[in-house]
């Protein structure tokens, strides 16, 4: 009988911990996977105006710095990441013709290009120089 009744409460007790476990994960994910554009800077149209970049500040918390997200989009809203740069509070975007664009410092193709700080194997490089000479 007693084997029964922990039985029973183990299987009430499970019934009650998974959902409020769910609950838990559901509330942890919401804190963790937070959209990383914090505020809209700028949208620059393309010369024949078919395409536009937009441009955002991003911020993914107190431990990292602020950085430039760029997505080109065209006329039905249908944006693909094109820019990612990392310590730049600013943007400056420039097209040069109907394919190509300078942006904060960078020339890009929008049809063939990315640039991501993350892949650039330069990028690190260039910061610790940087900071070694105290600039």
């Amino acid at each position: 009988m007693k084997k029964k009744m922990l039985l029973v409460m183990g299987i009430i007790g499970s019934l009650l911990i998974v959902p409020i476990f769910f609950c838990f994960f559901l509330l942890f994910m919401s804190f963790i996977s937070h959209d990383i554009k914090d505020k809209f800077l700028e949208s620059v149209s393309s010369p024949n105006g078919e395409y536009r970049i937009d441009v955002y500040r991003t911020n993914c918390g107190a431990t990292c710095s602020f950085g430039i997200l760029g997505e080109l989009c065209d006329t039905k809203n249908k944006c693909k990441e094109i820019y990612r740069g990392y310590k730049e509070y600013g943007s400056y975007v420039y097209w040069i013709d109907n394919e190509n664009i300078f942006i904060n410092n960078k020339t890009l193709n929008v049809f063939k290009d990315k640039y991501d700080y993350r892949e650039d194997k330069d990028y690190y490089n260039k910061r610790y120089i940087k900071n070694e000479n105290n600039e």
